[in-house]
């Protein structure tokens, strides 16, 4: 058994540099992953990296938490630089999802939010 199969980690929180490129380096381990329930991911995290991190996403048991912006634990605040494009990719990850899925979304402190993709995020929640 390798240490992949051995590895319980429930919570993984990179609240570094992680951007776009990070995602994508990072989304392939993520399906394998069969105890992860807690993602924080940032900083500088865009649209691309959203929709890795979606794609990835899909083919796994649903997070519990997946934070893209907010306080963690510790007091750090993790900002993205999330677009509509984002808000899109998120909505159609979380239509996806099994009815017990995904309990928390965090994605507060985004400057460039507010268009017509996000109230779309929103009704994909309830």
């Amino acid at each position: 058994m390798g240490i992949r199969e051995r590895c319980g980690l429930e919570s993984v929180c990179l609240g570094t540099e992680v951007g776009d490129r990070g995602i994508k380096t990072l989304a392939p381990a993520i399906p394998r992953s069969r105890t992860l329930q807690e993602l924080w991911l940032g900083n500088k995290v865009g649209n691309l990296g959203v929709e890795d991190l979606c794609r990835a996403l899909r083919g796994r048991h649903p997070l519990k938490l997946l934070g893209l912006g907010g306080r963690v634990r510790g007091g750090v605040i993790i900002t993205n630089r999330l677009e509509d494009r984002a808000a899109l990719s998120l909505s159609e990850m979380l239509r996806k999802q099994p009815p017990a899925g995904l309990s928390q979304l965090r994605i507060s402190g985004h400057t460039r939010t507010g268009g017509a993709a996000w109230p779309s995020l929103l009704r994909a929640c309830l």
